[in-house]
Parts: structure tokens; sequence; C-alpha cells
């Protein structure tokens, strides 16, 4: 909230110390790398929440967006649409 990402994902990783097991620590973290310009990090941290929350819509639509910003459009498609719950038409 006030800008500080090095600081809220150092945090952020003091509560993954005690619990790696939160999607939403984990999603967290990946937003602050997302703001931070950092796409590669934000990629593996979503994609780990999603590991923990198959299907999280929150999570998905994070992805999806890192994707995109990342320039992987067909992955972006994907996870968006899973977001939505709806399948890639036949001809995608």
């Amino acid at each position: 909230n006030q800008g500080n990402l090095s600081g809220a994902i150092g945090l952020f990783n003091e509560v993954l110390a005690q619990d790696a097991l939160r999607w939403k620590t984990l999603n967290a973290i990946g937003v602050a790398y997302a703001l931070n310009q950092q796409m590669s990090q934000a990629l593996e941290y979503y994609k780990t929440a999603l590991d923990i929350a198959p299907e999280n819509v929150a999570v998905l639509n994070n992805l999806g967006l890192a994707y995109a910003f990342n320039l992987d459009f067909m992955n972006a498609e994907e996870t968006l649409q899973r977001a939505l719950g709806q399948p890639l038409t036949a001809d995608k």
C-alpha cells in the first residue's frame, strides 16, 4: 500500500516461513513482483499458489494477466478462460 514492495515481499516471506501452503500469501508476493515489473518471479509465485489452490479464480486471473504482460498471449488466454470457467473453443 505504501509502495515498499521489497519490504512487503520480506514480510510475506516471513509468513510463508510459518506456513508455506498459504495461497493468498503466495498470490500477494506474485502481485508485488508484478507491480515491480518482475513477471518471471510473479509467474512462479502464481503457479505455486495455483498448485495449492487449483482453479482459484483470483490466482488464475493474476496468472493470466502476468502471462499477458510477459507477451505470452496463448497462455494468457487459456488461463483467463479458466478463470471465467469457460473452455477454449476448438479453433483456438
